[in-house]
């Protein structure tokens, strides 16, 4: 995992400044496959926001912010 700058991760940017966005579902627990893909491979700046808390009939719900369009496009081929 990278490490990341105390200046940046102090910063807040609003989920309207990020160029590209994806809601995704995942069952419980599958989250943090998710967000370790995330910290791993993409270098650009992005954030992600719970919508709706999974259970156990449902799955929950995940936007994800990017700036980076390759990135945008990876993550959409990884888990959309």
């Amino acid at each position: 995992m990278k490490p990341v700058p105390v200046a940046t991760a102090l910063e807040s940017r609003t989920r309207q400044s990020f160029q590209y966005s994806r809601e995704i579902q995942k069952p419980y627990g599958e989250l943090e496959k998710v967000l370790e893909w995330c910290k791993d491979e993409l270098y650009r700046e992005w954030r992600w926001q719970l919508i709706e808390t999974s259970g156990s009939n449902s799955p929950g719900r995940y936007c994800f912010y990017f700036d980076d369009e390759l990135e945008f496009t990876a993550f959409l081929l990884k888990w959309s």
